[in-house]
């Protein structure tokens, strides 16, 4: 698989995007949300 990267905008928008425009915060209360939606949580 190829690896995720800034330069990968076109063939990897949503990592891409994901890693960029959110911060720490943003991301755990994504992380929580991921986790709750499959049941970890």
């Amino acid at each position: 698989m190829p690896r995720v990267g800034l330069s990968r905008t076109e063939s990897d928008p949503c990592n891409t995007s994901i890693r960029c425009s959110v911060g720490l915060e943003d991301a755990e209360d994504l992380i929580e949300d991921i986790l709750e939606a499959l049941d970890f949580g």
